[in-house]
């Protein structure tokens, strides 16, 4: 098929008006566009929130806990606590981690991704107990939890002597 042609057929059948596919920018883009956006508006929490994650991401610890220190000056101190705790638990500070994601669960108890997060912690500390738990309160506040939590939890379940063919997602299936 010709070139022109081929170009044809693809307009052709582009649906009108479709925006152009742009991959999703990595961890450099990431950060030069918060920092033009730090630029003109340095005083905004969510733009370090943001910096944060990415910077623990990255493994850039100490630029990460530099940027959530900046934004629980510029704003309620308890959002930093989720993406702080997740940039701990990342650097292996399990105990630390642990403590902020306690602190943001009591903050927002309704945020099943706190309990995510508390319960991947308690997972790799061992205390399968409160993971569990945790993945409980997951399953019954996320309305599309991801089938690898299910996994996990069976594999503890399994662990701790507990295994069960009902539904991960019954209370009564955890229970003793």
């Amino acid at each position: 098929m010709s070139r022109p042609l081929l170009l044809m057929l693809l307009l052709c059948l582009a649906p009108a008006g479709a925006a152009p596919v742009v991959a999703h920018p990595g961890h450099e883009d990431q950060l030069r566009a918060i920092e033009q956006a730090l630029a003109k508006a340095p005083g905004n929490q969510a733009l370090y929130l943001q910096r944060g994650k990415v910077y623990g991401e990255i493994g850039h610890f100490a630029e990460a806990q530099a940027d959530f220190a900046r934004a629980r000056e510029l704003g309620p101190a308890q959002y930093a606590d989720l993406p702080e705790s997740i940039m701990l638990y990342g650097k292996g500070d399990l105990e630390q981690a642990m403590a902020l994601a306690n602190r943001h669960i009591a903050a927002f108890p309704d945020d099943p991704e706190g309990f995510r997060h508390r319960a991947l912690i308690a997972r790799d500390a061992g205390d399968h107990e409160r993971a569990l738990a945790d993945l409980q309160t997951h399953f019954r506040l996320q309305a599309r939890p991801s089938p690898g939590l299910f996994v996990s939890a069976a594999t503890m379940l399994e662990a701790s002597g507990r295994p069960t063919m009902r539904s991960p997602c019954s209370t009564r299936a955890w229970s003793n």
